[in-house]
C-alpha cells in the first residue's frame, strides 16, 4: 500500500519498529528504514542540520519543504510490523502527545494491504 509521509513522519515511523528480533523481523525492520533513508539530494533539498542541545540529545532541523510528502509503498510485512508497533506502544502508554506524532500514529492505524497494492 502506498502512503504519503512528510520528513517529520519518515525520521518518526521507525519508533514503531522493534529494537531488535528474530531474523525475519530484524530484516523487515531493515527493509523499512532503508526504504525512508534520506538520500543525499534529499539532505541538501530539505537543508538537513543536526546538531546536540545542551541536554546531550540530537536536535535535526529542515527547511519548510520538509511538510512535503513523498509516497512510499509498504508490504504486508511492512504494514503488519508498523502497526503492531503502533498497537504496542500504545499497550504501554508511550505515544507522545505531539501533535505530528499522532498524525502520524493515525496514518499507520488506517494503512491496510490490498492485493491488487504490489502491482500498481
Amino acid at each position: 500500500m502506498k502512503v504519503k509521509l512528510n520528513l517529520f513522519e519518515r525520521m518518526r515511523v521507525v519508533d514503531f519498529l522493534p529494537a531488535k528480533g528474530g531474523l525475519e523481523k530484524a530484516t523487515i525492520a531493515a527493509d523499512i528504514k532503508k526504504k525512508l533513508e534520506l538520500s543525499q539530494e534529499e539532505i541538501e533539498k530539505y537543508e538537513v542540520k543536526s546538531e546536540a542541545m545542551a541536554n546531550g540529545r540530537i536536535a535535526t532541523r529542515w527547511n519548510a519543504r520538509g511538510q512535503e510528502e513523498v509516497a512510499f509503498d509498504f508490504s504486508k510485512l511492512e504494514i503488519q510490523m508498523l502497526k503492531d508497533g503502533l498497537d504496542e506502544m500504545n499497550k504501554k502508554n508511550e505515544i507522545p502527545s505531539e501533535v505530528a506524532f499522532l498524525d502520524l500514529c493515525k496514518k499507520v492505524k488506517d494503512l491496510e494491504y490490498k492485493e491488487n497494492d504490489s502491482k500498481k
